[in-house]
């Protein structure tokens, strides 16, 4: 009796660009498998192969006219999305987004470093001293556009740009042994879903603001009654004087202020993006965490639960 012979199952581009797309926040090989009536090893497969899979996209691999046009759409949308957020928070910073004045002053980069490490030094300060502290807006409803996330295959809506923000301050010292409660400014106080809360109970330090933008009355507060009482009982807890360095930016929203143990020194201008260290890739990788958190959040809850994502999103 003739053996039938495999038939290797053929899967379209589009196909594998939706199972990459999947793959990417953080849906299971397994789920996805089943989805796609694929084995786990094709998927993982396609995982391996994904840099090929999205190059033969780019290089202009035919497509459905239906696709193509999706991809299209997501990639400009997402773009614009993204020069929305960035305009958005230059504003908020009082940033130009044009013109000379908008572009990094390199050379005061390049002398402050030295004229920080003198402070440090001058000072005696540790790294467990040297603070940083800065904000960046966090689009908390941010999810990818028209990712199939849900088991029925309802696409994901999408959010405006200007939608759902929030502005949060976090601040960490130079060794990393310290990260501080952040600072989150919405626009409402008492928004509904924190009503009967005890604001003083939640893992950030509760504020508002009409825009959720920071103001000079915000940072004085948080200042004085955020940031130096942590960092006095932070300096008790490693035996050391209470002694600190905080360094900012000069954004309009940041007074000179003073306190007798704390030593405030801000970034010169046009130098935020070049050597503010907590842009050096903490804030991103914290915006990642988060949506990668989220998205395993909803997943969790349309696996256990008869929900849609617009359900879960509420």
């Amino acid at each position: 009796m003739e053996k039938k012979k495999h038939q290797r199952q053929s899967i379209s581009l589009e196909t594998k660009i939706a199972i990459l797309d999947r793959l990417g926040i953080g849906e299971g090989s397994t789920a996805i498998g089943k989805h796609f009536n694929l084995g786990e090893s094709t998927v993982r497969a396609i995982k391996k192969n994904e840099a090929a899979i999205r190059k033969s996209v780019i290089s202009g691999t035919k497509l459905s006219t239906k696709f193509a046009s999706y991809t299209r759409d997501v990639l400009l949308e997402r773009m614009e999305r993204a020069i929305a957020i960035w305009i958005e928070e230059q504003v908020q910073r009082r940033i130009p987004v044009s013109g000379e004045s908008a572009t990094a002053d390199e050379g005061a980069a390049k002398i402050f470093p030295e004229e920080l490490a003198k402070i440090i030094e001058d000072g005696g300060y540790s790294a467990d001293q040297v603070f940083n502290a800065d904000e960046t807006g966090l689009y908390w409803k941010k999810l990818l556009n028209h990712t199939y996330i849900a088991k029925d295959e309802k696409t994901a809506s999408g959010h405006k740009a200007s939608k759902d923000r929030v502005t949060l301050l976090l601040c960490s010292n130079a060794s990393g042994d310290r990260m501080l409660k952040p600072l989150l400014l919405n626009k409402s106080l008492r928004p509904r879903a924190l009503k009967g809360k005890d604001l003083k109970q939640l893992p950030v330090h509760w504020m508002a603001n009409p825009k959720a933008w920071m103001t000079t009355a915000i940072f004085t507060e948080w200042f004085n009654n955020c940031f130096v009482p942590e960092v006095e009982t932070y300096m008790k807890e490693k035996s050391l004087d209470f002694k600190v360095l905080l360094i900012a930016d000069n954004a309009a929203s940041h007074p000179q202020l003073e306190h007798p143990n704390v030593q405030l020194v801000f970034l010169p201008p046009n130098t935020t993006i070049l050597i503010q260290p907590l842009d050096q890739g903490r804030i991103a990788t914290f915006k990642k965490y988060y949506i990668k958190t989220t998205y395993k959040f909803i997943l969790n809850k349309l696996e256990n639960e008869s929900l849609t994502v617009k359900d879960v999103w509420k």
